[in-house]
């Protein structure tokens, strides 16, 4: 596990997204080499058993791009829904549309029940397979936007490369199970933070509730409540997404603010996922809170 100081990560003027993804790790830069490993016991701050089951672990600070806290932060696992954050990026950077509904478009698990000959608008889409992480949505998505899921993860690896995710590779929009289909707790920490500063994007994963609306039949509505409970039990909670496959457990991303500050967080195979990241942002907020308060005077 690492841990880097907390002192360089001050509230500052967050970067426009379209200079964001040039402001994290390049592909010529390794992420190793940019993150200081600091031995750091974390039962010592954060209480007995904190993290102790999660697999792979990282709190990052946006603002500075600063790893605050890492275990087995590149470490190349399954991620199973977290990885709709990718797609919905994907969909909403491009032209919202009309998208009707095929049975090429089904899928197992998690689903919002499409059927055949619906229509809905792709920003819809893209809204209901955030909230209750549709499967099926990933699917429409994909096919609508690239017209197979294989061009559509070439897009998606584009995408990664662009934004210096050197430990993952995408194949599915939905993050179902399937080989070489990984990434790690830095590169989710790194397409968080981008995502986060798309309006359309946090909007969405802010929501607690949604009413999802299609085009055909027409005045159809589907209510809709977001599978993330951080929203409510976490203090500042703002999003993200949850994740769930036997193959890679409990998968989390959250991002949180506080006082000016804001933080993300990404867990991998932890059962425990919910307890640890209210714990873990309350302490590392509660650390920059005290930075705060001892920083020096400086003139007008």
């Amino acid at each position: 596990m690492v841990l880097l100081l907390l002192s360089g990560c001050r509230p500052q003027e967050m970067p426009a997204p379209e200079e964001l993804s040039s402001s994290v790790v390049s592909r010529e830069e390794s992420p190793e080499d940019s993150v200081k490993a600091v031995p750091y016991p974390p039962n010592d701050v954060l209480g007995e058993g904190v993290l102790d089951h999660a697999q792979a672990a990282v709190v990052y600070c946006p603002d500075t791009k600063e790893v605050l806290y890492g275990h087995a932060l590149h470490e190349e696992r399954p991620i199973a829904s977290i990885t709709k954050i990718m797609t919905a990026v994907l969909g909403l950077e491009a032209p919202d549309r009309e998208v009707t509904i095929t049975p090429a478009m089904y899928a197992e698990g998690s689903s919002l029940y499409l059927k055949a000959g619906e229509v809905l608008m792709l920003s819809e889409l893209v809204r209901g397979m955030m909230v209750v992480s549709g499967n099926d949505a990933a699917n429409a998505v994909a096919l609508a936007t690239a017209g197979s899921e294989e061009a559509f993860a070439d897009r998606m690896n584009e995408k990664a490369s662009s934004l210096g995710m050197r430990h993952s590779h995408f194949v599915t929009p939905s993050g179902l199970d399937s080989p070489g289909h990984y990434s790690s707790a830095y590169d989710m920490a790194l397409l968080c933070a981008y995502a986060m500063e798309q309006e359309a994007f946090a909007q969405v994963v802010s929501q607690k509730k949604m009413t999802l609306q299609y085009v055909l039949p027409e005045g159809r509505q589907q209510e809709l409540y977001n599978h993330n409970r951080l929203l409510a039990m976490c203090s500042g909670c703002v999003g993200i997404k949850t994740g769930y496959t036997q193959k890679a457990g409990r998968t989390l991303t959250s991002c949180a603010e506080r006082d000016g500050r804001r933080l993300i967080i990404v867990t991998l195979h932890d059962p425990q996922d919910w307890d640890d990241h209210c714990a873990l942002y309350d302490h590392f907020f509660a650390q920059l809170s005290e930075e705060a308060s001892v920083l020096p005077e400086t003139e007008p």
